[in-house]
């Protein structure tokens, strides 16, 4: 996490931490607690939790706000795990601290999101898909991004999780792969070779081989990149091979097709750093009609779409040509 993006979340949770310090603190009858839509959509260790509040006790409250059209009934907005593993221990009451409500649903998902962030076992996806549905709701990235004291990167690169392939996503789901990179060089991969990367998902997730490293994924992505490009060569020659043979004069072939320098598309796979100071592997175009004044460093194009494109001036060295097109 960068430095800002910390000082973000400090000030937040001190903001919500002088918010329950001025709410009353009280223990409330487990049935009279309502959960609406949470973050969180698989409980992991629920019964591991019950085990050690059952040891140890309730170490941290849970945070509801009362009903506005229940009687004596409280909504939670943080601490469902909690509320089920007291469940699920059968227990009477659970202590919670009892705040204001949200003054608005996009409130309360922000107060949900900062808690649930700081939970080492929340699954990427689901946070992607409660970032996905505020987007939806009309809400910008930027702000949201402010809001949960993270980057913009870190906003758009959870959203980008919606789109993986399904063997790719399943890889992600089981926890087998959780780099943000790696996953990337197999969506990347996955889209040149579906079937080589279904299949390694399989194999790792029946745990017929361990999972796959950043490296790994980097060297596969261009050993089927080579692949690709070899057999999509050799197609276009098997094609006009044929044309040739269908032509009753002999085809002069010819070596190259004549393009215009200002028409001509570079297209590479290149290695860009962060904010956080990761690195992410994307393709994109070389631009041609923009020179570096950092020595060695190229202008690289990725994205496609409104507000989608950005551009890099990165190290030649981290740059791969793919090929060309016109």
């Amino acid at each position: 996490m960068s430095g800002a993006s910390l000082t973000k979340m400090t000030s937040l949770l001190k903001k919500q931490k002088e918010q329950a310090e001025g709410a009353a603190f009280k223990k409330i009858n487990l049935a009279n607690i309502i959960v609406n839509d949470q973050v969180r959509i698989e409980f992991n260790k629920i019964e591991e939790l019950a085990e050690s509040i059952k040891a140890n006790g309730q170490l941290q409250p849970i945070l509801v706000y009362k009903s506005p059209d229940e009687l004596d009934k409280f909504v939670v907005i943080a601490g469902e795990r909690r509320f089920r593993a007291c469940k699920l221990l059968e227990a009477k009451t659970i202590d919670a601290i009892v705040t204001e409500k949200p003054k608005s649903d996009y409130d309360l998902a922000i107060k949900q999101l900062v808690e649930n962030i700081q939970r080492d076992d929340l699954q990427p996806l689901e946070l992607a898909k409660k970032l996905q549905k505020l987007v939806d709701d009309g809400n910008v990235q930027k702000d949201i991004a402010a809001d949960i004291g993270k980057s913009q990167s870190y906003v758009s690169k959870h959203l980008q999780l919606l789109s993986l392939p399904e063997p790719v996503k399943d890889l992600m789901d089981s926890g087998k792969v959780t780099s943000f990179t790696t996953l990337n060089n197999l969506n990347s991969a996955y889209k040149k070779n579906p079937k080589e990367i279904a299949n390694l998902s399989q194999q790792i997730i029946n745990e017929e081989r361990e999972t796959i490293t950043k490296q790994e994924s980097e060297d596969l992505l261009d050993k089927i990149t080579v692949k690709k490009m070899a057999a999509d060569n050799k197609k276009a020659a098997q094609s006009k091979e044929t044309e040739g043979k269908t032509e009753p004069a002999k085809a002069v072939v010819k070596e190259y097709i004549d393009v215009s320098p200002s028409k001509l598309i570079i297209e590479v796979l290149c290695s860009v750093k962060t904010k956080e100071g990761l690195e992410e592997v994307l393709e994109g175009t070389l631009m041609t009609d923009r020179i570096s004044l950092d020595e060695k460093h190229v202008w690289v194009k990725t994205g496609s779409g409104k507000g989608q494109i950005r551009t890099h001036n990165i190290p030649a060295e981290n740059v791969k040509i793919l090929g060309f097109r016109k």
